[in-house]
Formats: structure tokens, C-alpha cells, sequence
């Protein structure tokens, strides 16, 4: 089986090549909701944990604005913490005050 086929585990897929999946249907193949936001890092791979807490009861039951609004934070967050070279994990204050500061 080739590597990134819906059949594996692996959550990484490069939607570019027009040969996999649509990002619709590597959506569905990981469990996604109709108007569950889904984040992928810069690389293509997606952080279960990130996406695990989109698809918790809290975020189902929000409304689809909520949704779009902590995605997009999520993803201005996680986008700043790659700018700097720092796993969302590995994160701490000095990180949090860099990103309230403007870089």
C-alpha cells in the first residue's frame, strides 16, 4: 500500500499532486464532522490533539461562527509558533508573550 493512501494511519497527505484523496475525502476517511474545522500544519501533517479538540461535544455543539472564529485563532497561533521554530506542545510564556507582542 502506498504511503498516504486512506487505508493507513498516516495523517499526512499533499493535496497538490491531484493522485490521493480530496482534502474533503482524507477529511471524512479521519472521522470529520459536516462543519468540523480541520487543521493541517504548513507540511501537510495534521496535529490530532489541535483536531481532536474540534471534533470534542463542546465545539460540535457550537455554533458555525464560534467554529470559524477559534479555527482561525488556532490557526494564527500555530502559524506564529512554526514562525518560530516551536512545537504547539513545547510552547510556554515566553512564547505566548512573543505572539502578544507582535513577534
Amino acid at each position: 500500500m502506498r504511503a498516504g493512501s486512506l487505508a493507513t494511519t498516516n495523517c499526512c497527505w499533499d493535496f497538490s499532486d491531484g493522485e490521493g484523496p480530496t482534502p474533503a475525502e482524507w477529511a471524512h476517511a479521519h472521522g470529520t464532522q459536516m462543519g468540523q474545522p480541520v487543521l493541517l500544519r504548513a507540511d501537510g501533517w495534521s496535529v490530532p490533539e489541535v483536531n481532536g479538540f474540534f471534533a470534542s461535544a463542546r465545539m460540535r455543539n457550537a455554533s458555525a461562527g464560534t467554529r470559524r472564529k477559534y479555527a482561525f485563532a488556532v490557526a494564527v497561533w500555530l502559524g506564529f509558533l512554526d514562525a518560530a521554530g516551536r512545537a504547539w506542545h513545547d510552547a510556554g510564556e515566553e512564547d505566548v508573550t512573543g505572539f502578544s507582542s507582535g513577534g
